[in-house]
């Protein structure tokens, strides 16, 4: 469930500018403003007094994306699915996951005037991190690790607007606009760098609309993966075009593009202990309540629907009188939204200096119907963040006689085509200021020390220009994650004794630490070679016993995987008595009643005979397909029971023990 919930949530950085007067020749510290990304300020559970709620281990309660409690949870869902695994219907298991949703988000809902009518608390910092507290400190660098800072342009200088990502748009806005102005009064600065990430970038398309004297505030913008553009993902989620509740898709994809193989396939194979009819609706039924409880009233999340999908969400989710005001303030974030690229031209004509940081070439998460249309970062299409470039889709690229077009840059002596054919950066209207890093996750752009190096490069000074100022920083490099190399396995490495090792094994680890060393000490990477290095040194930590062996699924994957598989191609998606059903018809020779288990999305005015989203979906055409040699299929089902509870029951275990640790 965890998982489920994260995937949807993700983080992005982007950076505001300022005045390019202000920043003359000298290094000048000039005060930069980070605005992070969706899920990264933490907002906290109170109670009606307003007061802090503590857990049984006296910790305050984060309520981004939710209020979890997942032994809660369970206890609620436990007799309910009981009931209806036992009866093969829905007793009361529908309700109980709905409500179960509800109490989750509750936190989080908004009323129809846009007004958040949760208890919650947003943690802000009215004041430079050099008033920070130490926790506070550490949490800002876990969620933007640009530590650098600190040393170059000094505490006082670096602040962190936090917001409540459910919250509401206009009062995000307000707010950023609001504390640029406090940053001003508090540092006696004219101006302010200003990095917004991801969502930080949706916020200020509103900044950039509602109050564009902003432009006399700023230095420099250094955008990272910024929604302004919003994500289909959003959109697709507006319009519950979900692929998971597509049943075939459910039984056999899904759970793939989200977590590892072994647990995909034991879920695969635990979701068939309830018949697919009474799966599928308790799933459309928790998906509206969501909608009712969080979603359809956010203005905050109507912030990331794609403006041209706007109309259409709309239509589907605001028609009623009672969402008025909350149309009202969702067209005026729209209008600004469809100004965005307009609104950037004029910051950067008026004298700002505007950077952008693109990660691309991964797939969308496999939640939204749409998730394989275009070119994306695994959260946010890159048409949005790259501002309008044109790229060819993921694992693809521009024809072969693709020539570049040059829309925004006049020079001919400048090849804005990256080495993979991937991108056309003169498409996009910062062509000569924006940075690709081809294979970067969206989710892991935080774990790039490139990219923060770039970060704290662009707002140190004004040493950079473009993208042709420091061949260290090209415009198309490839995308990394280091954190676990730099934030633990070379830490671990420097504790041990080497006398205590064997030759062959202190050689091996010096090996490995320079080996790593050498990288993270070059800003131009190699496709692969993180994981490479990492998967090196940690090999030779664990032999030597300083970090603990991963868990590892590979014996047990391949079967459960194998059964999954079988099961789908024999059964469709179906669940164990669904199939057991069709077993017996067969051996008494009835015949049973074909049926399309794919629930076929609505026709799109666009796309003919209705074809359009299940084409989008790998292997719709394996289900309903006639169960042969039932009596195997019925004794494979048996098993997968008894395996999938295996898994569940080891993976309960391991979460224990780490609790436990």
């Amino acid at each position: 469930m965890k998982r489920l919930l994260a995937f949807v949530l993700a983080t992005v950085l982007a950076l505001l500018p300022l005045s390019v007067f202000a920043a003359a020749e000298t290094e000048e510290k000039i005060p930069c403003i980070i605005v992070p990304g969706i899920g990264q300020s933490r907002v906290w559970l109170t109670d009606e007094n307003g007061e802090l709620v503590l857990n049984e281990n006296g910790e305050k309660i984060n309520c981004f994306p939710a209020v979890l409690n997942v032994d809660s949870l369970l206890s609620q869902l436990a007799a309910p699915l009981a009931a209806s695994v036992a009866a093969q219907r829905d007793v009361g298991f529908s309700d109980a996951l709905c409500k179960a949703v509800e109490n989750a988000f509750l936190m989080n809902a908004t009323d129809d005037n846009g007004k958040e009518c949760g208890r919650v608390t947003v943690e802000t910092y009215p004041h430079s991190l050099a008033s920070c507290t130490e926790d506070e400190k550490n949490y800002i660098f876990g969620c933007i690790p640009m530590e650098r800072l600190c040393d170059t342009i000094g505490e006082e200088n670096i602040y962190y607007y936090a917001y409540n990502s459910f919250g509401n748009a206009l009062s995000m806005i307000d707010g950023l606009y609001d504390y640029i102005q406090l940053v001003k009064e508090q540092t006696g600065s004219d101006k302010v760098n200003i990095i917004p990430i991801s969502m930080g970038g949706a916020i200020f398309n509103g900044v950039m609309e509602l109050y564009p004297q902003v432009a006399q505030d700023i230095n420099r913008i250094v955008f990272v993966v910024p929604a302004l553009n919003g994500s289909t993902i959003v959109s697709d989620i507006y319009k519950k075009e979900l692929t998971f509740l597509n049943a075939d898709y459910l039984y056999s994809e899904f759970f793939d593009g989200i977590m590892n193989e072994t647990d995909a396939s034991a879920i695969e194979l635990a979701i068939r202990i309830l018949p697919k009819d009474v799966l599928m609706s308790a799933l459309e039924k928790a998906v509206e309540t969501l909608m009712d409880t969080v979603i359809r009233n956010c203005t905050g999340l109507w912030m990331l629907v794609p403006n041209e999908e706007y109309d259409e969400c709309v239509r589907l989710n605001l028609a009623d009188k009672s969402k008025a005001e909350i149309r009202r303030q969702t067209d005026i974030y729209h209008k600004a939204q469809s100004n965005s690229n307009k609104n950037i031209l004029k910051l950067k004509n008026s004298g700002v200096e505007i950077f952008n940081v693109v990660a691309y070439d991964v797939a969308l998460y496999n939640v939204g119907n749409s998730w394989n249309e275009q070119n994306a970062d695994g959260v946010i299409h890159t048409f949005s963040t790259a501002m309008g470039t044109k790229m060819a889709n993921v694992g693809e690229g521009l024809p072969k006689n693709y020539v570049q077009k040059n829309t925004y840059c006049k020079n001919p002596n400048h090849n804005h085509i990256s080495p993979d054919r991937v991108v056309d950066a003169s498409t996009g209207i910062l062509p000569d200021n924006t940075f690709f890093f081809d294979g970067q996750s969206h989710v892991t752009a935080n774990q790039n020390d490139i990219i923060m190096k770039l970060c704290c490069e662009l707002v140190e000074t004004n040493r950079i220009k473009d993208v042709y100022s420091d061949k260290n920083f090209p415009q198309f490099n490839v995308g990394r994650a280091t954190k676990a190399i730099r934030t633990e396995l070379l830490p671990a490495a420097e504790t041990i004794d080497r006398s205590s090792l064997s030759a062959e094994d202190a050689a091996e680890l010096d090996a490995a630490v320079n080996e790593a060393n050498e990288m993270l000490s070059r800003t131009i990477a190699v496709a692969g070679e993180d994981k490479a290095i990492e998967s090196r040194l940690r090999a030779i930590l664990e032999k030597i016993g300083v970090v603990e062996p991963k868990k590892s699924d590979s014996a047990l994957s391949p079967v459960v995987k194998k059964m999954s598989d079988f099961l789908f191609e024999k059964g469709g998606a179906n669940g164990y008595t669904d199939i057991a059903k069709d077993a017996v018809e067969n051996l008494t020779g009835t015949e049973p009643e074909e049926e399309s288990t794919a629930k076929a999305p609505e026709n799109s005015a666009n796309e003919p005979n209705g074809t359009a989203n299940v084409n989008k979906l790998p292997n719709t055409d394996r289900s309903g397909r006639k169960t042969k040699n039932t009596a195997v299929i019925f004794c494979t089902a048996v098993g997968a029971v008894a395996v999938c509870t295996a898994v569940i029951a080891r993976k309960k275990k391991e979460e224990k023990a780490c609790e436990e640790q």
